[in-house]
């Protein structure tokens, strides 16, 4: 039977993913330093449990990896161009990618819906023995329905980013955004899981 997460034991995610990034780009700037240094400061966060997590278990998944990247590329991109606004940017830009990349997957057999499934259901949800993976062999049909839905949720949440980005505050994008991407990626992570499982329960069943 498939669990969420209880909230106490999302605290720790929460705390480093909004709390402590809001906090530090307060306090850096409190401290005399440009928005785009200390909005790189804040990428650093979520890292460390990215960090915690391979000092346990010895190994790190791809979401670890994708944290990574993002902390390698907000210090290049301040670097490169010291605009906080700018470097905001990189998050709409890259769920605009993969919205792309899932209307292109659906001209190919096997579309990214199983992967992106794989990849983000398993950080919301218990699923007991079984293991996320074996969603790939759902329902032809609903993979592509549920990788559209991917497609069009991904570009919509690009556009509404950035339209954050240029109309907000950043300390209150700071917050507003992670808001925004906890939605995206668990909301869709869960209603993937149910839609696939649920095709493959009729399945089974006719």
């Amino acid at each position: 039977m498939v669990k969420l997460r209880s909230i106490v034991g999302q605290l720790p995610t929460v705390l480093l993913d909004m709390v402590a990034p809001y906090v530090c780009y307060l306090f850096l700037k409190r401290q005399g330093l440009s928005e785009a240094n200390a909005l790189a400061w804040t990428a650093v966060f979520p890292g460390f449990k990215v960090a915690f997590d391979l000092i346990r278990s010895r190994r790190i998944d791809v979401v670890g990896c994708v944290v990574i990247w993002e902390v390698v590329l907000t210090v290049t991109l301040t670097a490169l161009f010291h605009n906080a606004r700018l470097i905001l940017l990189k998050g709409p830009v890259q769920v605009a990618a993969l919205g792309l990349a899932c209307l292109v997957s659906l001209a190919f057999r096997s579309p990214l819906a199983s992967m992106l499934a794989q990849l983000f259901t398993h950080k919301a949800l218990h699923v007991g023995d079984q293991h996320i993976g074996d969603l790939k062999s759902a329902d032809p049909r609903r993979l592509r329905t549920v990788t559209i839905i991917w497609a069009l949720a991904s570009l919509v949440d690009a556009v509404l980013r950035t339209a954050m980005i240029f109309s907000m505050p950043i300390p209150a994008y700071i917050v507003a955004s992670r808001i925004v991407q906890t939605f995206y990626f668990t909301g869709l992570g869960v209603w993937t899981f149910g839609y696939l499982r649920a095709g493959r329960s009729s399945t089974a069943t006719s």
